[in-house]
Formats: structure tokens, C-alpha cells, sequence
């Protein structure tokens, strides 16, 4: 869910992201920040969404 349309692109902790889609009690376009990375062989992004 980052602004640019690549998912190959790995965040870092502290990037700013838009979801592009509408999740629970998150609507679509609201801003978020990346909180935490981890994974080993697939990635897991923690964000915070204002």
C-alpha cells in the first residue's frame, strides 16, 4: 500500500503510505506511517493510520 504502484518495493519503518483500498474502519485514501517491518521470507507491514 505504499503511494507508488510497485509491491516489489520494500518500506521502511517510518515511510508514509495511502491505503489504496478501503479496509476495516479504514477508509480509502486515509494516511498512514509505517510503525514495524518484520519477516523473513514474505514481509509484514505494521501501519498506523490517522
Amino acid at each position: 500500500m505504499a503511494k507508488t504502484a510497485t509491491a516489489s518495493v520494500d518500506l521502511r519503518k517510518g515511510a508514509k503510505v495511502v491505503a489504496r483500498t478501503a479496509l476495516r474502519d479504514v477508509p480509502e485514501g486515509t494516511a498512514g506511517k509505517v510503525t514495524m517491518v518484520t519477516g523473513l521470507t514474505w514481509i509484514r507491514y505494521w501501519v498506523r493510520f490517522e
